[in-house]
């Protein structure tokens, strides 16, 4: 079923690590026939049979300090240089790089992309987008209760909510998931594989 989802589609994750997570999970449906395209900065580009992977990160603020500046762009950038259409369906995974900063901060990140989805869904209503939430996070640390607290994240989800809640697009609340399973900032393969399956729920209903 996943591969009938998933032919003549064209996907792009647009985050953090855990959106490094769905790309590696699709993989692992699609493989098999996989050329790998690597530019050398952490951007990957998969070609399948009848199936494009695009991974980006995004960029500031994040953690990946060995990158090139040169080679981030900001998600709204990523977003208006895709074309879009009925195929094609943009997967964002953003806020754990932001929860060290002020709220405003990611607000004002969050109303930016929603221009630009809604930039996209006017060059081609087609275009399918979902906005993952953030999820519980593990603590062991002082830091991490001080930086990256989980009642601040929350704070996340429903900021993205009020900004994003009228588009035309999934915002994927996995927020209770991660409550009932182990606090960790990068979801177990079992989680993942419950998100990909809201995914693929949304991008093939029948």
């Amino acid at each position: 079923m996943a591969h009938n989802c998933l032919k003549n589609k064209v996907i792009f994750i647009i985050g953090d690590s855990t959106g490094r997570q769905y790309r590696d999970y699709f993989i692992d449906i699609l493989k098999g026939n996989l050329v790998m395209i690597n530019d050398g900065m952490r951007n990957q580009e998969n070609i399948f049979n009848s199936t494009g992977l695009h991974f980006r990160l995004h960029a500031y603020p994040s953690a990946h300090d060995s990158m090139h500046a040169r080679s981030l762009k900001y998600t709204t950038e990523i977003i208006d240089s895709i074309v879009g259409g009925p195929n094609v369906v943009v997967i964002l995974s953003i806020w754990a790089h932001y929860t060290a900063l002020p709220l405003e901060t990611f607000t004002s990140r969050v109303y930016g992309i929603r221009h630009a989805i809604e930039r996209l869904q006017r060059r081609n209503p087609g275009t399918k987008v979902v906005w993952r939430t953030s999820n519980m996070r593990g603590h062991t640390e002082l830091g991490h209760f001080v930086q990256n607290s989980n009642w601040y994240a929350y704070q996340f989800v429903l900021a993205a909510k009020r900004i994003l809640s009228d588009l035309d697009i999934f915002i994927m609340d996995v927020w209770d998931m991660s409550v009932c399973t182990k606090y960790i900032i990068h979801p177990e393969p079992h989680v993942i594989k419950n998100h990909i399956d809201l995914i693929l729920s949304y991008m093939c209903p029948q």
